[in-house]
């Protein structure tokens, strides 16, 4: 068994996923040129709160950028906002 088979086993594919969308933040930084600190969430997240907190966040389309997320091949954007 893998590393990751064993932190899912042991933690859920969540803790993962949560993992893999805090190492974009690097990525999405250096893709748009921006600095600063920034708050990342995916998809099903950004869909299940509130529209005025929508309007907060930006969306960053992964195709368009060449970036994929790992352990999330169903992932085709994330959403950002700086903070």
């Amino acid at each position: 068994m893998c590393h990751l088979q064993l932190i899912c086993k042991k933690y859920g594919k969540a803790i993962v996923l949560a993992c893999r969308y805090e190492s974009m933040r690097k990525i999405i930084l250096q893709a748009l040129d921006l600095k600063g600190n920034i708050l990342i969430i995916s998809e099903t997240v950004f869909n299940s709160i509130d529209n005025n907190k929508r309007e907060e966040f930006k969306e960053f389309e992964c195709q368009e950028h060449d970036v994929w997320i790992r352990d999330d091949s169903d992932a085709t954007s994330l959403y950002y906002r700086i903070v």
